[in-house]
């Protein structure tokens, strides 16, 4: 049986219902598709920030588990699987068109890097946001000079925010497919990777970017819903309102492709007629465990759960009631009625954060045989981070160590002791980052520092020099494919500057 195509057209940004309000509302080209495949109109994102639910939708998994901090984000575990690679795996080619740098530079080992012989001449990776133009001109490129004869994924990337016309372009590529005699031996997914917030929250952007925010400060259901539509060959059209997750996409589309299910996904294949997922906890974070602040949401059925976590205060938590407030403007003033719900919340997160301390303890354990063997008395931790991630890192040490007693850099202990081994690790691949580390550990005295990082890296000394190697490295793919971006990602290290957020 011929192995069906899949076109993945992912517009950024853009809220699950349709508003004149601004450029953020649902695209009419969604509405009209709907009509055309299975119209999923509440679909939980995992994220409100676009790395973060894209590398969660490719691997079936919370973004929660897919890093500790996001300047460090790394890419690929082997505790994933990744959805492009599977299909690989399958005899499928995989085309991916990013419109946003930093997309294409850090998730190019899953997308991988497209062909040059499909870049309209005026385009390359230089170029810091594609516009819904040049991923058009790219892909109308594809079309004509892709060998149709394999089976393709070709993921198309749109951004609701660049321009208004976003819509006739995603219609123009669907009227391409259907030109090119593929529309019906293809399974085409429409969707978006979160929300907005909206307008009567008066949101100020630019505000927002000075107190740390990005629109990913709100976890309501305006910034956190998306919409979702899924045609594949002999679809009956079907409306389902039911809250399913961005994570269970992959699931779906592998049971669509014939491709098998992996043990590792935590979504849940939608084409099953049988599924009921009222009781289903779903989460979002617009954080990883390493960062403070941080707001999550925990959704099931009617009932929600936001939580604004702050390193040195209680942790804020706002119920609501879903059935007789959707708006989400008056928190419940009791949290009863909400026991059972907020006991499974709490043992969902322990169990997500176990998944991050055996991640650690698997790959220290390799990378610290010679001081495991050594069997130090005294280890003193320098982690200038969340308390979350602080016992995280620490359980996972003391597991490799057992017999050590283990202290952390704020300790008084810290101070007054010198230490058989100290141990820095770094929460950011940023080479410029790495004094802001080190002054946490400036006074302490031991015999042997040694220095890892929250992926379970060890970084080799000397320790700056090679967080630059590392920082190139990551990047060599695309300065491979595009010899002008070198010019551009040196300027970035010469200056001390990220890319800047997506607005």
């Amino acid at each position: 049986m011929k192995k069906p195509h899949l076109f993945w057209i992912l517009i950024d940004s853009a809220r699950n219902y349709e508003t004149d309000q601004d450029m953020r509302g649902l695209p009419k080209a969604v509405v009209d598709f709907g009509k055309q495949g299975l119209y999923f109109k509440n679909v939980i994102t995992s994220a409100p920030s676009t790395l973060q639910s894209i590398s969660s939708m490719m691997t079936s998994s919370p973004s929660y588990l897919m890093s500790r901090s996001y300047n460090n984000f790394r890419g690929k575990f082997s505790c994933f699987d990744y959805f492009p690679d599977m299909l690989r795996d399958n005899g499928y080619n995989v085309i991916g068109a990013i419109y946003f740098k930093h997309g294409r530079e850090v998730m190019s080992d899953m997308f991988g890097l497209v062909d040059k012989k499909f870049y309209p001449k005026h385009l390359s990776h230089s170029k810091e946001v594609w516009t819904n133009q040049d991923i058009y001109d790219l892909f109308s490129e594809v079309m004509a000079k892709h060998d149709w004869s394999k089976p393709t994924m070709t993921y198309l990337h749109f951004n609701v925010r660049v321009d208004d016309n976003v819509s006739d372009i995603v219609n123009q590529v669907i009227a391409d497919i259907k030109a090119k005699g593929l529309y019906d031996e293809s399974v085409i997914l429409m969707n978006s990777d979160h929300g907005y917030p909206d307008a009567d929250k008066g949101y100020d952007f630019e505000a927002g970017l000075k107190e740390g925010w990005g629109h990913d400060k709100y976890m309501t259901n305006d910034n956190i819903l998306t919409p979702l539509v899924i045609r594949h060959p002999g679809t009956e059209h079907k409306v389902i309102e039911q809250s399913v997750a961005t994570i269970d996409i992959v699931p779906t589309l592998c049971s669509l492709l014939g491709i098998k299910v992996s043990a590792k996904f935590h979504g849940y294949d939608l084409t099953k007629e049988h599924f009921d997922l009222n009781d289903r906890l779903i989460r979002t974070d617009n954080r990883y465990v390493g960062q403070s602040p941080s707001f999550h949401s925990y959704t099931q059925g009617d009932k929600k759960l936001i939580v604004y976590r702050e390193e040195g205060k209680e942790d804020v938590n706002s119920f609501y009631n879903l059935s007789t407030d959707p708006l989400e403007k008056n928190p419940v003033s009791s949290s009863e009625g909400f026991t059972a719900f907020y006991k499974e919340v709490t043992a969902h997160e322990m169990r997500l954060n176990q998944f991050h301390q055996n991640l650690l303890e698997r790959q220290w354990k390799s990378r610290l045989k010679k001081e495991i063997a050594s069997s130090p008395n005294s280890i003193v931790l320098v982690l200038p981070s969340t308390n979350a991630f602080q016992r995280i890192a620490n359980q996972a040490i003391r597991s490799l160590f057992p017999k050590a007693s283990i202290s952390l850099h704020q300790d008084e202990k810290a101070l007054s002791s010198q230490f058989d081994l100290k141990l820095y690790i770094l929460e950011s691949e940023v080479p410029w980052d790495l004094k802001r580390t080190k002054r946490h550990g400036a006074s302490i005295t031991a015999k042997k520092e040694v220095y890892l990082d929250n992926n379970g890296e060890r970084i080799q000394k000397p320790v700056s020099l090679n967080l630059y190697h590392n920082f190139l490295s990551k990047r060599w793919a695309i300065i491979k494919h595009d010899p002008g971006s070198l010019k551009d990602i040196l300027q970035r290290i010469f200056r001390k500057r990220l890319l800047s957020p997506i607005r």
